[in-house]
């Protein structure tokens, strides 16, 4: 779990129920991929993030990529494949939470 939805309080000082994404900025080395998911009963993914990629995801402009999943606890989680000793990844979130 990379973000704990219900250890964040939002705006008005309640337990927050969703996480909402403004921006990703990223690069990996050595993975096949690093993958984002909202945790549901059906997993959500926000994004696959591949070896050698390094760049920016912004959704700023449509208001940020809000979790709309359903069951589960909607924490943001992150996995990985084909990683080896050395492998790197550097992931910096903008998020807010309602």
């Amino acid at each position: 779990v990379k973000i704990d939805v219900s250890g964040l309080n939002n705006e008005k000082g309640e337990t927050a129920t969703v996480i909402v994404l403004e921006k990703l900025e990223y690069s990996v080395q050595g993975f096949t991929t690093v993958t984002l998911l909202f945790d549901h009963t059906a997993d959500v993914t926000v994004a696959i993030l591949i070896d050698g990629e390094e760049g920016t995801k912004d959704w700023t402009n449509v208001g940020g990529l809000v979790d709309n999943g359903s069951g589960g606890a909607g924490d943001l989680l992150l996995t990985t494949t084909g990683n080896t000793a050395g492998d790197t990844y550097d992931i910096t979130m903008t998020f807010r939470v309602k």
